[in-house]
């Protein structure tokens, strides 16, 4: 196997052209994505962008546990831990989300193969794509919280698209979902089954497969545990933007019920306090009928920079990735002491010019529009 951190290849498609395949190449990490792999995706997507040949570019990672279970946070940590490299991590978000970004507005067909785990960074790139395939394995999640981070990447696109109570409660709890959730609630687009992780039946699969029109696929023999608490969370959360206090009590009113909410909730009250305020404000930004998905970036920056420079996001992935010794010490220990002036500074640029300025409103390449 190379060593190189993405592998590229082209297949024949079955228009006729060529399918662009770029392959996450780091199994011993889940595929996460490091700062080397976006700056070897986007100019091959450059070139595939402009070659008439090619008809669909496909995103898959090595290995059949992980799309990519998020972004290199070992490498942004060691990063923030020193001064002199906090422009690293700067970079670091900055070229994430131009990429994400350059994915969801892609003049041709992207396809995401999200049978494994798919969070994070990960995630980033599945909601992008056009054609969003999950498996039997899948588990995808938004998990921010407990590193003292917040859904990013792209998650406000999808939280602005889902019903409310779905939203908060997903990006409240960082609850994983299977396959037929994302399916559900339309995360994911398309099933395919465990064979498609096997590089020669993927292949012959990709090349079978009309991308401007791939039909049904596959089923999945799955049930939705989302479909399945769908009511309880509609009444409990309603289809309003709430306080972080309201959605965290409203989510506790559903303690005891089954294992499934009740680990949700276990992960909810792990997470950083200033996150959880965070989240609910995001859920509100969003809501806003004229926030543009440049717009969601260039808000996802905002707060990015900031986690950058406070302490909770360090916090975080010391206690949970470094140390492992699951005792965070967060800035402020609950969210009643959570100032809201210090929310809502995440929300503002710390820089003189925004980074993502250039991003404009255009056309996103699947359902809805800016």
């Amino acid at each position: 196997m190379s060593d190189e951190v993405v592998l590229f290849d082209e297949l024949p498609s079955a228009d006729g052209g060529r399918i662009g395949v770029a392959t996450l190449n780091s199994e011993k990490t889940l595929n996460s994505l490091s700062l080397e792999m976006i700056e070897r995706l986007n100019p091959q997507l450059d070139i595939w962008q402009h070659d008439n040949a090619i008809d669909a570019v496909v995103l898959r990672g090595v290995g059949s546990r992980a799309f990519c279970a998020g972004g290199d946070i070992q490498a942004l940590y060691a990063s923030m831990t020193e001064d002199a490299m906090l422009a690293l991590a700067d970079r670091f978000f900055l070229e994430e989300y131009k990429l994400d970004y350059r994915l969801h507005t892609f003049p041709k067909p992207v396809v995401c193969l999200g049978t494994g785990i798919v969070m994070g960074g990960g995630l980033g790139l599945f909601s992008a794509s056009t054609v969003r395939l999950v498996g039997p394995r899948s588990r995808i999640a938004m998990p921010e919280l407990t590193i003292g981070l917040f859904p990013d990447a792209g998650a406000s696109w999808i939280l602005k698209n889902l019903p409310y109570h779905l939203a908060a409660f997903l990006a409240m709890t960082g609850v994983q979902i299977s396959g037929a959730d994302a399916l559900s609630i339309g995360l994911a687009t398309h099933a395919v089954g465990d064979a498609v992780s096997d590089t020669r039946a993927l292949q012959s699969r990709l090349s079978s497969i009309h991308w401007t029109d791939p039909g049904a696929l596959d089923e999945l023999d799955q049930t939705s545990a989302i479909e399945a608490h769908d009511a309880q969370l509609r009444e409990a959360l309603g289809d309003s933007p709430l306080s972080a206090e309201e959605i965290v009590n409203r989510i506790d009113s559903l303690a005891g019920q089954d294992e499934w909410l009740d680990r949700a909730i276990a992960t909810m009250h792990r997470g950083c306090p200033t996150t959880l305020a965070i989240i609910a404000r995001q859920l509100a930004c969003v809501r806003d009928p004229d926030m543009a998905l440049a717009e969601s970036f260039r808000m996802e920056h905002s707060i990015a920079s900031h986690c950058l420079r406070n302490p909770d996001f360090r916090e975080g992935v010391r206690a949970l990735i470094i140390d492992k010794d699951m005792a965070p010490d967060w800035r402020y220990k609950t969210l009643a002491e959570t100032p809201e002036d210090y929310v809502l500074s995440h929300f503002k640029t710390p820089f003189a010019h925004h980074p993502l300025k250039e991003l404009v409103s255009c056309p996103i390449n699947k359902c809805g529009s800016e």
